[in-house]
């Protein structure tokens, strides 16, 4: 068996070939630096960030576009405003957070100023509102008060010189089914001496539970619109809003005085009530005409009342611009002068 070979041509080689012939070889240019684009956004995200953080911090925290500057109050009848305005003042001055001031409308705590107003007062409730961007309303519903206590304190006591006083007691039998009185005759009293007492006036209003609602600063028309009660306290007692000065019994029996000694036909008014809170079941109501009504809490008011009306048409009459004192407290007895 015959072999055949393949016969292969050989290659030329390059090197052989004239220089125009020889093929050009393209080179390879250098491959570009390649930047990490990533980190450059983070860095100047970083820096937008910070920046803009310090301009918020600024805008919103320190700067003076959200300081309080108008402050509307509301709601308050018988709390002065002032005092009102002075508690959120000091409020103002408190620290929210660190070096962060409640004068900012944005860290102002409604919840502090709550319970700063409810500690000084009785208030129903308390409704404050943030209007952005420096303006805060606080609305008051005060605890309705029913009377006005007059507290008297003596603050200096003078001695006058011996006095005889004459007094000549006036009292009769009144005509009636139900009320008798006693004539006695007069008689005279010697003081040995008098002694004068000055004292000052400070006004509350209570609630119908007898619970001291607030201080006040009263005019005479103030006076007017409330049943008054009259005390004498020493100068070492102090009142506070919240304390417990009368129970709900007595300001309903005030209450009745002045309703049912209004309905007299002697055209009878209450100036106020006198109240000595040693004495549990007595008070005094004071007239307009400058006279006294004495009464007693263990007695009917009604039976009280008609005696009254009894004394005054039939025994009194027309010496009412002399009477100093009608004695009520005994049930079948009246005592006038």
């Amino acid at each position: 068996m015959v072999r055949r070979h393949r016969y292969y041509k050989p290659k030329r080689k390059l090197y052989n070939l004239p220089t125009a012939q020889r093929p050009m070889r393209q080179r390879q240019s250098p491959e570009p630096v390649k930047i990490n684009t990533s980190i450059i956004k983070n860095i100047i995200g970083t820096i937008f960030f910070i920046c803009a953080g310090i301009w918020f911090g600024y805008f919103f925290i320190f700067s003076p576009n959200f300081s309080i500057k108008n402050i509307n109050i509301t709601g308050n009848e018988n709390i002065p405003i002032t005092e009102i305005q002075e508690i959120i003042n000091e409020q103002l001055d408190k620290k929210a957070i660190y070096a962060i001031g409640q004068r900012n409308i944005l860290f102002f705590s409604k919840n502090d100023l709550i319970s700063a107003i409810g500690e000084r007062y009785i208030v129903e409730n308390i409704k404050i509102n943030k209007k952005l961007p420096f303006t805060l309303s606080v609305h008051l519903e005060e605890k309705l008060a029913r009377v006005v206590l007059r507290v008297k304190i003596p603050i200096s006591i003078t001695h006058t010189k011996a006095q005889a006083i004459e007094e000549d007691v006036e009292a009769g039998q009144v005509a009636g089914d139900q009320v008798s009185h006693n004539i006695e005759d007069g008689e005279e009293e010697v003081e040995q001496g008098e002694e004068q007492i000055s004292y000052s006036e400070d006004y509350y209003y209570l609630d119908v539970n007898g619970i001291v609602v607030s201080s006040a600063e009263m005019s005479e028309n103030d006076l007017q619109k409330f049943p008054v009660i009259e005390i004498e306290i020493p100068d070492t007692q102090k009142i506070n809003s919240r304390d417990i000065l009368l129970d709900r019994e007595t300001i309903e029996f005030i209450f009745s005085v002045y309703r049912t000694v209004s309905k007299m036909p002697q055209n009878v008014s209450v100036a106020y009530v006198k109240l000595d809170l040693s004495i549990a079941d007595e008070m005094t109501f004071v007239t307009t005409e400058n006279w006294q009504g004495m009464l007693s809490t263990s007695v009917s008011l009604e039976t009280q009342i008609k005696k009254l009306e009894l004394a005054l048409d039939e025994k009194i009459k027309d010496k009412r611009a002399t009477l100093q004192y009608v004695d009520l407290r005994i049930k079948d007895r009246v005592y006038f002068k």
